[in-house]
């Protein structure tokens, strides 16, 4: 989609570093839980290219991370999984509704008003999406954005507070970029994707049928030594660098042009600002078995 294209996502560069160096700002106080922080980092994004307004910004986040992860206390909206499962997707597509029902009304350069705009081709007649479609596309979207980029930059930020002499190569553009990559293949936020053969295949010595659900673990193919040399180090420098952190194919992640963009600024914002970072209390982890979050990740941030 042009919408998501780089060079869109080029052009609102300026606006989106601003948001980034907003968003970092209370690293100046020294002490930070990062992991709460980055929570509003999809949303410097997504906000931006969907027409979100701010004020939905944080609710949003917490919305987004209760459908993934609706037995983590952080994330609980009610007394059980379920009525926080059922109340997360009340209020995302409740809020996502009233976006639409304005954006009909006032269109604008954002996602929302291109969805509007484009016709569904499932349908053979040329017709506009539904309602119901373009929610299910904004909520897919806000997901996708909202459980993997900023659990890539805490898990990167971790990585670099353990290895403390590699945070003096960042000052070179391109070793900032391998970071981001590697940093990616680290983390590989989402650890599974569950699907359901349509036919029957064959895959190694396993037989799968027509109907059968598959779970294919990214994080273990990321880590696959028959693909990457010496895969359980962390290296910035590693080259090539085919990591499945945004899929691959028709499912390659639309958003990977403004995934990397964005962790491209954040590092080179935090490293241009600080010397380092220091753990400064225990790191808590996200309560999924899907997706690889740190919820908590105190830090303390060492000025130049």
């Amino acid at each position: 989609m042009r919408t998501l294209g780089h060079a869109v996502v080029q052009r609102r560069s300026p606006a989106i570093r601003d948001r980034v160096v907003e968003l970092l700002r209370p690293c100046e106080s020294g002490e930070v839980d990062f992991g709460h922080l980055m929570r509003r980092l999809p949303m410097v994004l997504a906000g931006e290219f969907m027409g979100i307004p701010e004020r939905y910004w944080d609710d949003i986040a917490l919305w987004a991370g209760a459908c993934v992860a609706p037995d983590d206390p952080a994330y609980a909206l009610g007394n059980s999984t379920a009525q926080t499962l059922r109340l997360a997707h009340h209020h995302i597509f409740a809020c996502f509704r009233e976006l639409v029902r304005y954006r009909r009304a006032n269109p604008g350069e954002d996602l929302i008003s291109v969805l509007i705009g484009i016709t569904d081709s499932m349908s053979g007649r040329g017709k506009p999406l539904d309602d119901w479609r373009i929610l299910l596309n904004c909520y897919s979207f806000i997901l996708g954005a909202n459980t993997t980029t900023p659990n890539v930059a805490s898990h990167t930020l971790l990585a670099l507070i353990q290895r403390p002499e590699l945070w003096p190569l960042l000052d070179d553009e391109q070793a900032r970029a391998g970071l981001v990559e590697e940093g990616i293949r680290w983390t590989s936020p989402t650890h599974h994707l569950v699907r359901r053969a349509t036919a029957d295949a064959r895959f190694g010595d396993v037989t799968i049928r027509a109907g059968d659900w598959v779970a294919a673990w990214v994080a273990s193919a990321n880590r696959d030594e028959a693909v990457f040399d010496d895969p359980f180090t962390f290296d910035i420098r590693r080259s090539p660098n085919r990591h499945l952190g945004f899929g691959g194919g028709p499912h390659y992640c639309i958003g990977a042009p403004m995934s990397r963009l964005v962790l491209g600024m954040l590092f080179e914002e935090l490293t241009r600002r600080y010397a380092a970072f220091e753990l400064t209390g225990p790191l808590v982890h996200l309560h999924s078995n899907w997706i690889n979050g740190l919820v908590s990740m105190p830090v303390k941030a060492i000025a130049r």
